[in-house]
C-alpha cells in the first residue's frame, strides 16, 4: 500500500511539474518576443521617383550619408535606397517591393502629388509609416516635409520685377515636369508677373533640373526670341546650363537667377570680377535628403513629428559667392543638416 501511495504522489508530482512547465512555455514566447519587438531597431527606406539631375544625385548622397551614420551609431537595423526614371509605373513598383519588405518607414520623393497616393494608402494600411518631401504626395495620412515653393517662385519674379522696374522680356526654364515643386513655383511666378503688363514672358522651356537639357532646350528657341533681359529658373542646378545657351549663341548673357549650382556661382564670380555681372538667387537644397532620414527615424520610433514641415530655402546672394568658391563641381548650394538641427528646427520648434 505504502508503495501504491508513493507511486500515485510521484506520479501527482510529475504531473505538476508538467503543467507549471506548460504554463511557463505558453507564456515566456510572448515575454521573449515583446522584448525582441519592444528593442527592435527599424528598416527605413527612400523611393526616389527620378534620379537625372544633380539635385536629386546630391539628395540621395545626404539621404544615404545620414543613414550610414545612424547604423553605425546603432540607431537603425538597415536602409534602402530606390531610384526611379522619372515614369510613375517604376515608382509604383519600387513602392510595393518596399510594403512587400515591410520597411518600418518610406520618405518618398513623389512622382506627381496625387499618383502615389492609392500605394501609399496601401502601405500605411500594412503599418509603415510615408513620409512624403521635396516633391509631396497629397494623401491625407501621410507625413509632408515641403519647401514653400510658391514663395520661391514669388521672390524670384518679385526681384526681377524690382530688378527692372516692371519692364523686362523673360524666359522662363521650368523644372521636372508634372512635379508638385515645378507646378507650386510656376503659380508662385506667374501670380507676379500677370500683374506686371510690361514683364512679357517671351519663352518657357522644361529644364528638367539638368544643366544639358536646359542647355538644349534654350538653344532650341533662343533664334526666335527677342532680347532675353532676365532668366527665371524655377529648379535646382540648371542655371549653368542657361549660361552655356546664350554663350554658344553669341548672345550677351542676360541676368540669370541662380539656383546655386556650383558651376554657376564660379561661373558668377568670375564674371562679377571681370565685369561687374550681378544677380541673386535661391535654392531648395538638397541636404534635405538627411533631413528625410532623420525624421523617419523619430516616425519610427513613435516620436511626436508634425503632420505638416517646412524647409528653408538657401538664399545665393553677392556677398555670399566667396564662400562657395571651394564647392566642387556638380554640386549644389546646401548647408548640413544635422539630427540636432531636426529637432531644433522642425521637432522642437517652438
Amino acid at each position: 500500500m505504502k508503495n501504491v501511495m508513493s507511486r500515485i504522489l510521484l506520479v501527482i508530482l510529475a504531473l505538476g511539474i508538467l503543467l507549471v512547465s506548460a504554463a511557463c512555455s505558453n507564456s515566456q514566447p510572448s515575454s521573449k518576443t515583446e522584448q525582441k519587438n519592444s528593442g527592435k531597431k527599424p528598416v527605413i527606406a527612400i523611393s526616389n521617383s527620378f534620379y537625372g539631375n544633380t539635385w536629386r544625385h546630391q539628395m540621395v548622397d545626404a539621404y544615404e550619408a545620414a543613414a550610414k551614420q545612424a547604423k553605425a551609431e546603432g540607431v537603425i537595423a538597415d536602409y534602402i535606397i530606390l531610384n526611379g526614371d522619372g515614369t510613375q509605373q517604376t515608382q509604383m513598383t519600387q513602392m510595393n517591393d518596399l510594403i512587400l519588405k515591410h520597411v518600418d518607414v518610406i520618405a518618398i520623393d513623389s512622382f506627381s502629388p496625387t499618383a502615389m497616393n492609392g500605394v501609399i494608402e496601401k502601405a500605411e494600411k500594412a503599418g509603415i509609416k510615408v513620409l512624403s518631401f521635396d516633391s509631396i504626395a497629397t494623401e491625407k495620412d501621410n507625413y509632408k516635409l515641403n519647401f514653400d515653393f510658391p514663395k520661391f517662385g514669388r521672390d524670384m519674379a518679385n526681384y526681377a520685377v524690382k530688378e527692372f522696374n516692371g519692364k523686362a522680356n523673360v524666359l522662363i526654364v521650368r523644372g521636372v515636369a508634372g512635379s508638385a515643386p515645378d507646378n507650386d513655383m510656376y503659380e508662385g511666378t506667374m501670380e507676379v508677373l500677370k500683374n506686371q503688363p510690361d514683364m512679357k514672358v517671351v519663352g518657357t522651356v522644361y529644364g528638367q533640373c539638368t544643366t544639358s537639357v536646359t542647355n538644349s532646350q534654350i538653344s532650341s528657341i533662343l533664334p526666335s526670341l527677342p532680347n532675353v533681359d532676365v532668366v527665371i529658373l524655377q529648379s535646382g542646378g540648371d542655371d549653368y546650363g542657361a549660361v552655356q545657351a546664350f554663350q554658344t549663341a553669341g548672345k550677351p548673357v542676360p541676368k540669370i537667377l541662380a539656383n546655386g549650382s556650383a558651376e554657376f556661382v564660379k561661373w558668377w564670380y568670375e564674371e562679377n570680377k571681370k565685369n561687374g555681372y550681378t544677380t541673386w538667387g535661391e535654392c531648395s537644397t538638397p541636404g534635405i535628403g538627411s533631413v528625410a532620414v532623420w525624421l523617419s527615424i523619430a516616425l519610427a520610433n513613435g516620436e511626436n513629428v508634425p503632420k505638416d514641415m517646412i524647409m528653408p530655402f538657401a538664399e545665393i546672394s553677392q556677398q555670399d559667392l566667396q564662400k562657395y568658391q571651394s564647392m566642387q563641381p556638380g554640386t549644389i548650394v546646401s548647408p548640413d543638416y544635422s539630427k540636432e538641427w531636426v529637432y531644433q528646427n522642425l521637432l522642437n520648434k517652438k
